[in-house]
């Protein structure tokens, strides 16, 4: 007979891990009991630390607790068996809990250090400036308690700092900062009193920097915290004093970045006198490089020195970054005269370099709030001293330095005017966003009880923040930039705008901060906050329904005003006509121009050759014209009612509001009417007509075919619908400029045909019956456009060509079902797939000295183009069945083709292909372009799924399901349309399904998955659109369980436990998350957590409960989130621990009350598993919570599983004998007494003869309750009945296991009567 406690132990439930009964982990279990051990210790510590009117005694008796708490901490954290169980223990969220108790512990000691050092000198908090006074003080004594609170402090950072978990450390670093701050100050005064000799004073001055570098740290993330604010004053004052006292004033603060600041006063003084008494050249630039390496190194410190001494530090760097007379474009006579004489000292070009070197210095110190606000109050000054804003001075650069630079022979002062305008913009850009963030909080924080006109609504004005920047002269900045020789100039421009139109400036921001402060080993830098702290998901869940409403209406009011804020700011830079004023213009039409006549250029001049256009910046210039015509529409305007009766004016039935409307036609009218004046010439019958492209007429014609071109393909790309009405509305002669390029002969031009064709082939509707028009037989025929394009000798026309052509076959029914014409698309893009090792031995020199631009990580522009045509054409291909299994399974490119891009036959798959690309950091492509990323995750998650799972998750939120649409359907066919129509429709099941993803996990596609979803940092990180199609394909994949080991060694598991986001998330984000968390509970229902490291183990309990309490959620992701949960809650007492500080209790309450009955089980299933934690048992103490679980065990005729699952909790927790006790008070525990035992089911039996010996353990009335139930004499009677070797026993022929089942009840029957009769 076994004992109930083994009895007990098989009824945890590990279903479908398939694995046998997991001991727990004696390491774990340790460390739990410690944790509650070192917070006893805490707890008594705290008490005494509290008492009113502590001595110094008792203020050492509280840190011999804390002390005892620390000596606890450190040995559990040095076990030798932790440390080989796993190596980053110190990572896992069970080693941050310790590591932040041991934290708290240090700085209470600290705490108590610094009191006994305050009673030892006879001081309270608020009388420090009577320290010097007291004579009596034991100093000596004070100073050992003031280096010991140092010591703690500096030993708590530095724990502080190891831990990784997302909890906001921010307020216990605030407490620690402060502390050894006035430990320091302290310090000083101890100091003082000791001696006055020159060592001392100098000690003293260290320990005042000490002192103000702490709560400067401080200040730069807690800007609102008063008593170190204060604190600080009292430092400076008693600094300052000081020095004054032993006269130090005049060698004082000599740091390396206060010396550097004295070489250029000196330099700047001695051009002022014009003595040349300055430094040279070489050291002025030296000490300008070591202040902004000062900077990146450490942000906090080198930025508050800056801002010492009344601001000196940032008055220097901004005199040098705007010297006089740099402010007023216009230089007088005697002014011309002094930048000669500073010619002929430090030369032109030494001048620039440390005019770019004080505009970077001054950028990044930017990424300080404080100095951000500092610099920008001073350049308002300044602006209203030289009547110039900073963009008007940006601008005169542009026309007047950089773009003039052409053509000098001087190559280092051209280099030295594009890096002046560089760094000039750069800090345009960084004030730029951080006033774009003040606008936002200040809209924020308006009155949230105001209402709001319906007017206002429509048509908000947000505050406009008073700035150093104009928005009609930012338009004008960018739009003169974007038309720069200087690559480095065109991208700082398109960054620039990019910014002006971002809604949200906090990403932004945070990027480029995080960037600069990659290599910093500061971490309190790298926790600056902008603006306000969003809160928490969890806090907004647990906002009071007036808060939360309030909440939300700033949130709207926010976001409302940044769309205004875009669309303005995008209006006034379509309306720039170059004088700054706004009003008149088009910056469209003048980029486009600018782009237009360098493709037209058969013959360019030496300024065209070197401002050459190539593929990579026009794409970039269609894509960043098509976002300025996104942000432009105007979504809320209405369609008047002329405009819906009069459908053939507003662009059969699509509306565009008048704004948009205008922009458009207004391009296309300036264009139209441009004058050309054609030569007559008379031809001979022997003559030809000039093709050559040279004549100046012809190149004009082909500059605004070309213009129109790349705005119709820019619309298209943004918008369909706009693109479609301005094709058809506004673009008159369309299909006969269309074919002026391709046929031109100039491959710039073709390719803009090419690409323009690409686009309009994937938009439905008029634009593709447009496409399809053009490939008429004459443009089919070998002297054709379209021949033309599919034979022309440059890859990226080509591949343009041949995309337009799959999307048109693959929009067409006859080629979209035959077999045969797919598989010859595939062979296209597989071709195109393949580099060109010519072309890329050719381009290697240009791709060099190319830069590469932040949203677009390509070599060649000319490499990359094929490459994205090909994946895309791939995108579309992917959604046919036989396409699918082509590409799992290994189709490669056997053959050459005119129009590929392959010189010989494919040593790699597709699919190889495909993986390849998604890697990081390729050899042969560094990168992909997010437009790439997205169609290789679209493509994976293709590849992943079956139609009809496509058509059943489609109808998913429907009313009906979709085999109730196809009988409704149905209904109207008669039985041989039925049978054609299923006889079409593809064939794709699971086995097929589950085969390619096999193949696709052999072929490290689930790596290259993790790969595209950790793209890098800002604008190249992955996008919302391609981080969804990722976590799609990684929950597909996981729903084969085969591969689910590999996808954990491939890093997925990882992936998506380090993706979970916090704070305010827009729906797409939540969609995401909720994709992620699920993959999370696919992947974990089948899997051993013994095979897990710690990290993983532990981070994915978090998303595991945010899933299930997410009220958005499905029930089948709840579900399998549960069965995930039931997996990790049986591994161990670490992983029950971590369930129930995530409030695992009440999400799994929340599930058992689930309208799905798989649910309810579920979440029974893993509460029965948290079994027997101390939490759960308190839970289960309270009456109302355990007549829960006794009336979910009655409830076993309509739902056994979930009934069973609840009288497995309570044959455990029965033990207990206050859970015994409330359950005998229940008069539904008779009635379940009786009907599991007249029930005869042996499952329910078992376990409810374990509560009943349970019960009768407890003795006194739990006994009483279980005789007057019944329950002996039943079991009396029972045991006899049905014992081993009885004609009753046999009669019942009985399987195996439910005989293996009887024989155990019948032995607890007996057991049960045993009891009763001691």
């Amino acid at each position: 007979l076994r004992s109930p406690n083994a009895i007990i132990k098989n009824l945890h439930f590990t279903p479908r891990s398939k694995m046998a009964a997991i001991n727990v982990d004696s390491d774990n279990d340790s460390i739990t009991n410690v944790i509650a051990v070192v917070e006893g210790f805490k707890k008594e510590g705290n008490a005494l630390f509290q008492k009113a009117g502590a001595t110094i005694s008792i203020l050492n008796e509280a840190m011999e607790r804390y002390q005892s708490g620390v000596n606890k901490v450190d040995q559990t954290i040095t076990l030798p068996k932790i440390i080989s169980k796993d190596n980053n223990i110190d990572t896992t969220k069970l080693m941050n809990q310790m590591l932040y108790l041991k934290v708290t512990l240090l700085s209470n000691m600290a705490m108590c250090s610094l009191k006994k050092a305050e009673l030892e000198l006879e001081l309270r908090p608020k009388s420090t400036s009577d320290l010097n006074n007291n004579a009596d003080a034991d100093i000596d004594t004070a100073t050992a308690s003031l280096q010991t609170t140092i010591e703690y402090v500096t030993t708590s950072l530095q724990s502080l700092d190891q831990i990784t978990s997302e909890q906001d450390t921010r307020p216990t670093r605030s407490k620690l900062l402060y502390r050894r701050s006035k430990a320091n100050f302290l310090m000083t005064q101890t100091s003082a009193s000791n001696s006055n000799s020159n060592s001392n004073n100098n000690e003293t001055v260290k320990l005042y920097a000490s002192a103000q570098t702490d709560l400067q740290q401080l200040l730069s993330f807690d800007t609102h915290n008063k008593s170190a604010q204060t604190l600080l004053r009292q430092i400076k004052v008693h600094s300052a004093k000081m020095l004054h006292t032993t006269g130090m004033a005049s060698s004082a603060s000599h740091s390396p970045l206060t010396r550097a600041l004295n070489h250029l006063k000196q330099h700047e003084e001695g051009i002022v006198s014009g003595s040349g008494s300055g430094i040279d050249g070489e050291k002025f630039v030296t000490s300008l490089k070591f202040i902004h390496a000062s900077l990146l190194d450490d942000l906090v410190n080198a930025v508050h020195e800056l801002l010492g001494n009344d601001g000196r530090g940032i008055r220097q760097l901004l005199q040098l970054a705007f010297p006089p007379g740099s402010l007023r474009l216009t230089n007088t006579d005697e002014e011309e005269n002094e930048n000669e004489n500073e010619k002929e000292i430090y030369g032109k070009r030494m001048q620039n370099q440390g005019q770019a070197l004080a505009l970077q210095c001054l950028s990044s110190a930017s990424a300080l709030p404080v100095f951000a606000l500092k610099l920008h109050r001073m350049m308002l000054i300044m602006e209203q001293d030289t009547k110039c804003r900073l963009d008007d001075y940006v601008y005169y650069l542009l026309v007047n330095g950089s773009n003039n630079n052409s053509n000098s022979n001087n190559n280092s002062e051209g280099s030295t005017s594009e890096e002046l305008v560089n760094a000039v913009m750069a800090l345009q850009m960084r004030l730029m966003l951080y006033m774009h963030v003040v606008e936002d909080d200040m809209i924020y924080n308006r009155d949230a009880s105001t209402s709001i006109s319906a007017s206002e609504s429509e048509n908000p004005s947000p505050p406009i923040v008073v700035s150093i920047l104009s928005n009609k002269h930012q338009a004008r900045v960018c739009n003169t930039a974007l038309q720069s020789q200087y690559d480095s100039i065109k991208s700082m421009a398109l960054n620039c705008l990019s910014a002006w139109l971002e809604p949200n400036p906090l990403p932004i921001l945070q990027s480029i901060h995080a960037h600069q402060c990659s290599s910093n080993k500061d971490s309190t830098a790298k926790k600056i906050s902008y603006g306000k702290a969003e809160p928490t998901e969890e806090e907004v869940h647990q906002m009071q329904p007036r808060k939360l409403a309030e909440y939300r209406k700033r949130c709207y009011q926010r976001t409302h005003g940044r769309r205004v804020r875009c669309r303005r700011n995008a209006l006034y830079f379509a309306n720039d006509n170059g004088d700054g004023d706004g009003d008149g213009g088009n910056a469209i039409d003048s980029i486009l121009s600018f782009v237009a006549s360098l493709l037209s250029s058969s013959s360019p001049s030496s300024l065209d050759e070197i401002m050459k256009i190539d593929g990579y910046w026009r794409k970039e210039y269609v894509i960043t014209i098509g976002r300025i015509m996104n942000h432009i529409r105007d979504e809320n305007a209405r369609e008047s009612k002329k405009e819906s009766d009069d459908k053939d004016n507003g662009g059969g039935g699509v509306y565009i509001d008048d704004t948009t409307r205008g922009i458009i036609q207004s391009f296309f009218d300036k264009t139209g009417h441009q004058l050309t004046i054609e030569e007559i010439i008379d031809l001979g019958p022997g003559d030809v007509p000039n093709s050559n492209g040279n004549n100046d007429n012809d190149v004009g014609h082909l500059s605004n075919c070309i213009k129109n071109c790349l705005f119709i393909t820019s619309l298209l790309l943004a918008s369909n619908e706009v693109g479609s009405w301005g094709l058809k509305e506004c673009w008159k002669d369309s299909r006969n400029e269309w074919e002026t390029l391709a046929s031109s002969g100039n491959h710039d031009a073709m390719a803009v045909a090419a690409e323009c064709a690409s686009a309009a082939a994937g938009v439905e509707g008029f634009v593709r019956s447009w496409i399809q028009s053009c490939m008429n037989p004459d443009n089919t025929s070998e002297d054709g456009a379209w021949r033309r394009l599919l034979s022309c000798d440059n890859r990226e026309v080509r591949a343009g060509a041949a995309s337009a052509m799959a999307k048109l076959g693959l929009a067409d029914n006859s080629v979209a079902s035959d077999e045969g014409e797919l598989i010859a698309l595939l062979e296209v893009a597989a071709g195109l797939l393949e580099d060109d090792g010519e072309d890329e031995e050719n381009n290697d020199e240009a791709s060099t000295n190319k830069m590469v631009s932040a949203t677009f990580n390509s070599s060649s522009s000319g490499q990359q183009a094929p490459v994205e045509r090909g994946v895309e054409l791939l995108t579309y291909l992917s959604s046919k069945t036989s396409i699918k299994d082509e590409i799992a399974h290994g189709f490669a490119l056997t053959q050459v083709h005119s129009y590929s891009s392959a010189t010989t036959a494919s040593e790699k798959t597709v699919l190889e292909r495909l993986v390849e690309l998604s890697e990081p950091k390729n050899k042969r492509i560094p990168g992909v372009s997010p437009a790439v990323a997205f169609s290789l995750a679209t493509t994976f998650a293709s590849l992943s799924v079956s139609i009809e799972t496509l058509r059943n998750e489609a109808f998913a939120e429907k009313e009906i399901t979709s085999e109730q649409f196809d009988q409704i359907q149905a209904m109207g066919k008669t039985e041989e349309e039925a049978k054609l129509e299923e006889s079409k429709k593809e064939k794709d099941d699971s086995q097929a399904v589950s085969s390619r993803i096999k193949s696709m996990a052999r072929h490290n596609v689930p790596r290259a998955l993790v790969s595209l979803m950790e793209m890098g940092e800002g604008a190249s990180s992955a996008s919302d659109a391609t981080l969804e199609q990722v976590v799609i394909a990684m929950m597909r994949f996981a729903g084969e369980a085969s591969i689910r080991g590999a996808m954990i060694q491939q890093g997925c598991l990882s992936a998506c436990i380090n993706f979970m986001k916090n704070g305010e998330l827009s729906e797409t984000e939540k969609k995401i998350m909720r994709h992620g968390q699920h993959t999370i509970a696919k992947i974990l229902v089948t899997t051993n957590p013994s095979l897990l490291n710690t990290s993983q183990c532990m981070g994915s309990i978090k998303p595991l409960i945010l899933l299930v309490r997410d009220t958005d959620s499905s029930d089948l992701q709840r579900f399998e989130a549960l069965l995930s949960l039931t997996n990790l809650a049986s591994h161990s007492d670490s992983t029950k621990q971590r369930i129930i500080s995530e409030k695992g209790i009440g999400a799994l309450s929340y599930g058992m009350f689930s309208s799905h009955e798989m649910v309810r089980k579920a979440a029974t299933e893993a509460m029965t598993n948290l079994v027997p934690h101390p939490k759960i048992m308190d839970h289960l103490r309270e009456y109302d919570n355990l007549k829960v679980w006794v009336a979910f065990s009655c409830d076993f005729d309509e739902h056994f599983e979930c009934a069973r699952a609840a009288l497995g909790c309570l044959a455990m927790v029965t033990q207990d004998r206050i859970i015994s006790s409330e359950m005998c008070k229940m008069n539904l525990s008779k009635g379940l007494i009786k009907d599991v035992l007249e029930s005869g089911n042996l499952e329910l039996m078992h376990r409810l003869l374990i509560i009943v010996l349970n019960l009768m353990e407890h003795g006194g009335a739990c006994l009483d309750f279980t005789i007057e139930t019944g329950t002996v004499a039943f079991c009396e009677v029972y045991a006899q009945s049905f014992q081993n070797g009885s004609s009753k026993s046999c009669e019942l022929n009985f399987s195996p296991a439910d005989k293996k089942l009887m024989d155990i009840s019948v032995a607890l029957a007996k057991e049960v009567v045993s009891v009763s009769n001691r």
